[in-house]
């Protein structure tokens, strides 16, 4: 990711600590918060005529207005698709739409699955996996979406499929999944990915 502003790893949001949490934003997005920093990929519609217009239609898309999104960096998907990460605002804070939501709320699946466009058992998933690492993967970014399928990198074996949507992990499968039933697995991995 190119970066925008120098980035401070320190930053805290809302005064909680480096403990993973989400956001919900004015917007109705929601972002998970590692080290006080959120990240994941939006859509910004239309082309932005410069430089500052285009770090105002990110921090728009991310939250909902022009103002919220700070110390961010991102990246160009394409097809007006961004990854970012950055540090949520003070102005985002205090606007009343803005809500803290920890890992154990009940009120966190359903937001999510509103927010992703996901049923509640996916939204769960991408919960549960939000602290998953994965080692070096191959990335294929579904053009014009959030989407992207993931595997891991050759010359390592493809011992997993996965699909994010916004960042977030919504599906996962193993290799054994696709040998005992692969039309099934197949049809979902294509499913998922061709959902905005």
């Amino acid at each position: 990711m190119s970066a925008i502003h120098p980035v401070d790893e320190t930053l805290q949001v809302n005064g909680s600590d480096a403990a993973t949490y989400f956001v919900r934003t004015a917007n109705g997005a929601v972002w998970p918060v590692k080290a006080g920093r959120c990240e994941g990929k939006v859509r910004v519609s239309g082309t932005p005529a410069d430089q500052e217009d285009m770090l105002d239609a990110i921090a728009e898309a991310v939250t909902g207005s022009c103002v919220g999104l700070e110390d961010f960096a991102y990246k160009d998907c394409g097809g007006g698709v961004y990854d970012f990460s950055g540090r949520l605002g003070d102005s985002e804070s205090e606007d009343d739409r803005t809500q803290v939501v920890q890992v154990d709320d009940p009120e966190l699946p359903s937001l999510l699955s509103a927010w992703l466009g996901v049923d509640e058992p996916a939204a769960r998933h991408a919960i549960s996996g939000i602290d998953n690492h994965y080692g070096h993967e191959t990335v294929l970014a579904i053009a014009g979406t959030l989407n992207e399928i993931r595997t891991p990198a050759f010359p390592d074996p493809a011992s997993y499929v996965r699909i994010l949507r916004a960042g977030y992990e919504v599906a996962y499968w193993v290799c054994d999944e696709w040998q005992e039933q692969p039309e099934e697995v197949m049809g979902a991995i294509l499913g998922a990915a061709r959902r905005p």
